[in-house]
């Protein structure tokens, strides 16, 4: 019974109008009954409570909170929305709602968080974002109001394609299942260390982006540096590559990549295969 009486009075606080006495008789109950805490974190919680959907009754949180961690319990609705201006950090959520909305802050991390119930994620422009250790995202994940972008660590198994913004730097450090056609032609540095890029077909980088792809391993068949400023292949296994073209042989031994004995595949210089192509034009024109 007294479990009972304690579940109608915080059922008080479920987002109904209710007057100003019974609000205040509700907390001298729990007062009285020992589970005023309870009530207090019901309260913090729920209090921001809102219909962020007039067509259909759809119930979102709001919180202040610059720490969420897994006693938010968010699997009843449908939207989070953090009005802190400060760094919000994600502790180990696994039950977000289908919308999260971060647009106030600048700064969020993501830590080991599980998004498989997550469609939507809203961030502010120039906003830091940290997915570390993080799995289950969405297919398309438009991240292009964010920088940087940190997945180190993650299980991108399911994305389909990232949208990042101009001019960004991310990190894909220790990652696994990347997307099949990786365009990473908005960043100017790009973290592939320590990752196995197994099931990437392409990756599109930026003119003259910085690339690290230190001990990197099931690099996909045909990697195109010759529009790269640095690069760094030192430790990476380029057994499976095909065709790694350069701009010229001084970028190649700058990127302290190691060629396999009996390698199969081909290095080829676009300066060289420029050149190439000049002299043919002027051999044609000028017969």
């Amino acid at each position: 019974e007294q479990a009972q009486f304690k579940d109608v009075v915080l059922s008080i606080f479920d987002n109904r109008e209710q007057p100003e006495t019974i609000w205040k008789l509700a907390e001298k109950l729990a007062q009285t009954h020992d589970f005023q805490d309870e009530l207090n974190d019901t309260k913090e919680l729920q209090k921001g409570i809102f219909y962020y959907s007039t067509s259909k009754l759809s119930k979102g949180v709001v919180t202040d909170k610059c720490f969420i961690d897994k006693k938010f319990l968010l699997q009843d609705y449908e939207a989070i929305v953090c009005l802190t201006s400060e760094k919000v950090k994600f502790d180990y959520l696994r039950d977000f709602p289908k919308t999260v909305d971060i647009r106030s802050s600048r700064w969020v991390e993501f830590e080991r968080c599980n998004f498989k119930n997550v469609e939507t994620l809203r961030f502010s422009n120039g906003t830091d974002v940290d997915f570390c250790g993080s799995e289950n995202f969405p297919a398309h994940l438009d991240l292009s109001s964010c920088r940087p972008v940190d997945f180190e660590a993650c299980n991108l198994i399911g994305v389909q394609l990232i949208i990042f913004d101009e001019n960004t730097s991310v990190n894909f450090n220790k990652a696994c299942h990347l997307p099949q056609n990786l365009d990473l032609s908005n960043c100017y540095e790009v973290f592939l260390c320590d990752v196995n890029l197994e099931g990437v077909h392409s990756i599109q980088f930026q003119n003259d982006a910085t690339v690290y792809l230190l001990n990197a391993t099931n690099l996909p068949p045909q990697l195109d540096f010759s529009h790269c400023g640095k690069i760094d292949l030192q430790g990476a296994n380029l057994d499976k590559v095909q065709r790694l073209i350069f701009k010229n042989s001084k970028q190649l031994q700058d990127s302290n990549a190691k060629i396999p004995e009996n390698w199969n595949g081909k290095v080829v210089f676009s300066d060289a295969s420029l050149m190439a192509k000049m002299k043919n034009f002027l051999q044609k024109k000028f017969r």
